[in-house]
């Protein structure tokens, strides 16, 4: 996977991120509060399909002198939380819906703000699992939202379709945090 650094320097702070595939910190859509949030929010809107395109890092550092070549060992972390969705049964198509979710992201104080829906369509399937409590599901969806580093609840729906039938599970109450993974499973399609 290709991996590329920015660095972003504002009111005395330096901001390193890394960068995976061609989203730079911008989400799935989302906006990102930097000096580079256009280029970022129109590459993020490209990739927002591409949930593994839109996941990435970053890290703040206070108070760096940069005298010339330096070296700074600086962690980073993930300012969005992964939602998986699987079932125990038949992969089919499927459209996820988060709803009133953060849209945009402030690396210089790590926090989100805004309001807004988004929608993932999965119209071709996998045969890709994950686990939960001892348990592999089939991948219905995945994505990437920003989200803060305190958890706080969504709602979400997810909408399966096999050829001309189609219903709607709704998720009242899923918890999303930064730098976290939020699973939903269960048996919502047949065997």
């Amino acid at each position: 996977m290709k991996k590329s650094f920015h660095t972003v320097k504002k009111a005395g702070i330096l901001t390193a991120a890394a960068v995976l595939g061609t989203t730079a910190l911008a989400g799935c859509g989302s906006k990102a509060d930097t000096t580079e949030s256009a280029a970022a929010s129109e590459a993020a809107t490209e990739a927002a399909g591409e949930a593994e395109a839109s996941d990435a890092f970053f890290a703040t550092e206070e108070d760096i002198t940069i005298t010339g070549s330096n070296s700074y060992p600086i962690e980073l972390v993930r300012p969005l939380a992964q939602i998986n969705v699987g079932t125990t049964g038949k992969v089919m198509q499927t459209s996820f819906t988060a709803k009133s979710v953060p849209d945009t992201f402030h690396p210089f104080t790590n926090t989100v703000s805004g309001e807004t829906d988004f929608t993932w369509n999965f119209s071709d399937t996998t045969t890709e699992t994950f686990s939960a409590d001892g348990t592999a599901y089939n991948y219905l969806a995945m994505g990437y939202l920003f989200a803060p580093t305190t958890a706080i609840q969504i709602a979400a729906e997810l909408t399966l379709t096999d050829g001309e039938n189609s219903k709607t599970v709704e998720f009242p109450k899923v918890e999303i945090e930064a730098n976290q993974r939020s699973n939903i499973a269960g048996g919502f399609t047949a065997e």
